[in-house]
């Protein structure tokens, strides 16, 4: 009986065949490059923050110098006169309307002595009442540039045909508007920039208010003009 065939060894553990070829080992990763990239990033990043200070601290002096030189002032609003007329309240079977007519005179002065003041379109609306006012319609203006010490006239003038009220508000205007004790105001939206020594700055969006006087004391020249109101950016009032 023929004998079983020798069976063949394991190899042991970490055996390394003599004749198998020889790799060598891997590189290690480029690290070198990925540290030049991050910092030459951060290089850009610094060399952006800087230039960005830089211009930011050269346009604030360069304002402040404009300010200190120039001393800008905002213009004043006075409101010379508002008339009325016609003024009717009708009272009709379908309900009580109101038309009238009214011009009013405002006086915008430039108190600077080194610039010009620059305005862009105006629009005016006049309101009549107290409390919740009765528009009376918008007028448009166009935009002008104002001389040093200067003062100019605005006029505006608006009107409603028909505008429909509430009796006892129709009653409230007329009794008031033959007392003269009806309030009345003006409403003027533009844009106001500064021009001189070659330079135009920016125009900012303005709201003038002015009024929200009576009639009777708009009439008395005894207590001056009423100033207005110069509100910008919507929460910065100037009386």
């Amino acid at each position: 009986m023929a004998e079983p065939p020798p069976l063949p060894l394991k190899k042991p553990p970490g055996y390394r065949d003599p004749s198998a070829p020889v790799y060598p080992p891997p590189n290690p990763p480029l690290r070198r490059q990925k540290q030049r990239r991050t910092t030459l990033c951060r290089i850009c990043c610094c060399c952006c923050v800087v230039i960005i200070l830089t211009l930011l601290i050269l346009a604030l002096t360069a304002i402040g110098i404009f300010y200190l030189w120039f001393n800008p002032k905002l213009p004043v609003f006075h409101l010379r006169s508002l008339r009325l007329d016609p003024f009717n309240i009708s009272v009709r079977s379908n309900g009580t309307y109101l038309s009238a007519a009214a011009t009013a005179r405002i006086d915008a002065r430039n108190p600077n002595q080194l610039l010009d003041i620059r305005y862009t379109d105006m629009t005016g609306n006049v309101m009549v009442g107290d409390g919740e006012r009765m528009d009376l319609g918008l007028a448009r203006q166009s935009g002008f540039v104002q001389g040093k010490r200067n003062t100019t006239s605005l006029k505006f003038m608006t009107n409603v045909k028909d505008l429909a009220v509430g009796d006892s508000r129709g009653a409230t205007l007329r009794a008031k508007w033959m007392s003269r004790e009806l309030a009345v105001s003006v409403e003027l939206k533009s844009g106001v920039g500064y021009v001189g020594g070659g330079l135009r700055s920016r125009t900012v969006g303005v709201r003038v208010v002015c009024g929200n006087v009576t009639l009777k004391k708009l009439e008395d020249d005894g207590d001056g003009l009423p100033k207005c109101t110069i509100n910008f950016f919507k929460w910065i009032n100037i009386h």
